[in-house]
């Protein structure tokens, strides 16, 4: 570990040393101590102290207060390259594991996702000395830096506001204009604090001016607590449980903990010679234990074909063969013969599978959302020569357009209020982190699934993350979500995004979680990313006042 952290470190110096007066630059505004502080609380701003982000940020914003515009963009940019790489160094792992290109391929990786994400950050310190202070200061940066971050095409969407998905109180905002408008009241907050702080640092000298320097704070303070109250006057309406005479959709998760190749160690002892008869013997345990709706099984770890008359659809349906339960698993399947990649490799789909009692897969949903450079190489057939460079990358196919997966509720609970069918969203993997991708099944009545493996990762923060990712949908849509993976993070969040049930991570474990459906749906799923476009229109607005006084 402490050698993955220096090899990380002396890139990053070394990107900053080859960047024209980049190192003198940073260097000489690391004095002032603001950056340093800046990176520190970024980094604390992960899964672990969520609650940090709505200040992790102040330093930033007072740093770059009086500075040039390149200047501003080195400390922005530098900024982000450290911050993203305390939050996403855990894909080097993933990379090592899963393309087999081996440690210092995977740091590389890395550092390439540091640096492209720290783009818009860096875009908006060159604009940061053009917004100005006064009242209205903290507003408008607030509004550039959300904007430059929303409509930025990041390939791992891992923004500063999901450190708070632990922290049911902060989510709800997430109703009204999902993902842009919690980090743009993040951001605000930040803003806020990091002008006092430019404020105090300036004018500490005067005593009469201190009081006036905390104005921005008490603003920022403000906001915070206004977020805090709408949380828990929606918290309040979202009673825990479910009504009475009701159970629910029943949902078994089944966490097999099945090791993925040289990640042994991350599996409990009494696992690492697993199989799939574990996830089976799992399901029979949950089933045992009381009705079960739905057993819902993780991604595979490796080849698992449940195509129709296949023998793992066949053994897999044996599980649930005599019992009402229906089993959600995944698996892979070769597409048609004359759709090959450019180096003439057979492209294959991963998909989620519907098994159904007396009538084996009666659904199949197969992923449309793809990680670029994992699962595909984007422009491989305009540029074969990628192919040469990252061999590993997998010869995967999107999916077509899909419909929800429909379970008859019916048949569980006569007495549900929310008689009818529930719709199962099924999310695999990397497509839990977009709401987009929900949001194109217009849930009403609806369970958002979601399975994954983050073995490739190891234990700690990448688990952490890719649930902090997934976690939202459940407040965007007010739809329960079920997230289950092989060897965790497994959960049952409910509406108002509060874990219901969480698994122990790294061993083999199973749970049954009631879930009522959801209902209506929000102003989110209805109008999408309209808070963003409101955030991009209003910044162009600003920019244009901008230039017309500068002509006159």
């Amino acid at each position: 570990m402490l050698g993955r952290w220096l090899l990380m470190g002396t890139a990053v110096l070394l990107f900053w040393a080859c960047t024209p007066g980049g190192l003198l630059a940073l260097a000489g505004r690391l004095v002032s101590g603001w950056t340093a502080t800046g990176g520190a609380a970024g980094l604390l701003a992960g899964p672990a102290a969520g609650c940090v982000a709505w200040v992790a940020m102040a330093p930033f914003f007072a740093a770059l207060g009086g500075v040039s515009a390149r200047r501003g963009a080195l400390l922005a940019g530098g900024y982000a390259v450290f911050g993203w790489l305390g939050s996403i160094w855990w894909v080097a792992i993933g990379v090592d594991a899963w393309l087999h290109m081996g440690p210092v391929a995977g740091v590389a990786a890395v550092l390439a996702l540091c640096v492209y994400g720290a783009v818009p950050y860096a875009a908006y310190g060159a604009l940061h000395a053009r917004l100005g202070g006064g009242p209205w200061g903290p507003l408008r940066r607030a509004a550039w830096l959300a904007t430059l971050v929303g409509v930025y095409p990041f390939l791992l969407p891992g923004y500063l506001a999901h450190a708070l998905y632990r922290s049911p109180l902060f989510l709800q905002p997430l109703e009204l204009g999902g993902m842009p408008l919690l980090l743009f009241l993040v951001f605000l907050v930040n803003a806020c604090c990091g002008e006092t702080l430019r404020r105090i640092r300036r004018e500490s000298g005067a005593p009469l001016a201190v009081p006036a320097a905390w104005r921005p704070a008490l603003a920022g303070a403000l906001v915070l607590a206004a977020v805090a109250g709408w949380g828990a006057a929606r918290l309040a309406t979202f009673v825990p449980g479910l009504p009475d005479g009701t159970r629910g959709l029943r949902v078994a998760l089944i966490q097999p903990a099945i090791p993925v190749r040289g990640r042994e160690a991350d599996v409990a002892p009494a696992d690492r010679a697993n199989s799939w008869d574990k996830a089976r013997e799992l399901t029979r345990r949950a089933m045992a234990s009381g009705p079960v709706d739905l057993a819902v099984w993780p991604e595979t770890p490796g080849w698992l074909d449940c195509t129709i008359s296949s023998p793992d659809a066949y053994a897999n349906f044996l599980v649930i063969a005599d019992s009402a339960t229906r089993l959600l698993t995944q698996c892979g399947h070769r597409v048609e013969e004359a759709d090959r990649a450019a180096d003439g490799a057979r492209r294959v789909r991963n998909a989620a599978v519907l098994l159904a009692p007396g009538q084996g897969p009666a659904q199949v949903y197969d992923k449309r959302v793809l990680m670029p450079f994992a699962e595909y190489l984007p422009l491989e057939d305009r540029l074969p020569w990628l192919r040469r460079l990252l061999p590993g990358v997998k010869h995967y196919a999107p999916g077509g357009p899909a419909a929800p997966l429909d379970v008859d509720l019916d048949a569980f609970s006569s007495a549900s209020p929310n008689a009818g069918r529930v719709r199962i969203v099924p999310a695999l993997c990397y497509e839990a982190a977009f709401s987009s991708h929900v949001r194109a099944f217009a849930p009403r009545n609806a369970v958002i699934v979601v399975q994954s493996d983050d073995a490739w990762f190891g234990p700690g923060a990448g688990m952490d993350w890719n649930f902090a990712l997934a976690l939202p949908r459940a407040v965007e849509f007010r739809a329960p979500l079920v997230r289950v993976a092989n060897t965790g993070v497994s959960a049952a969040v409910d509406p108002a995004g509060r874990i219901t049930v969480e698994l122990p991570r790294g061993r083999s474990a199973q749970a049954v979680a009631a879930l009522a459906p959801g209902g209506r749906p929000t102003l989110a799923a209805q109008w999408g990313d309209w808070f963003l476009w409101v955030l991009g229109l209003g910044c162009g607005l600003d920019a244009l006042v901008h230039w017309a006084r500068r002509k006159a």
